[in-house]
């Protein structure tokens, strides 16, 4: 219910287009990764996503990744919640300094 709300609110958008066009991280798990898609900015994009949301993020011009998470670029994605691996891609943002505020 949470998403779908979100897809109707119109600063979702203005604040997903804000976060990409900055290059600031995103980070989507679940069926929040097709929030992404209403963004118009994951063309070329590699992605992970559970198979109910494989074809709105296909239609958005996404690559979709084999595997549970993929990082590409700012972006972070999951198919669904899983421990395994979040500690590396945490620590993957953190070494290129994704989280550090420009001075």
């Amino acid at each position: 219910r949470g998403v779908e709300k979100l897809k109707g609110n119109l600063h979702t958008r203005r604040i997903l287009r804000h976060f990409f066009e900055a290059q600031k991280p995103v980070a989507a798990i679940g069926e929040a990764v097709e929030l992404l898609a209403l963004c118009d900015r994951l063309a070329g994009m590699e992605i992970s996503a559970s198979a109910a949301q494989l074809q709105t993020v296909k239609d958005a011009g996404a690559v979709i990744c084999d595997g549970g998470a993929t990082i590409d670029s700012h972006l972070l994605t999951f198919s669904h919640f899983a421990s395994e691996g979040l500690e590396t891609i945490i620590q993957h943002m953190a070494e290129e300094r994704v989280f550090q505020r420009a001075a």
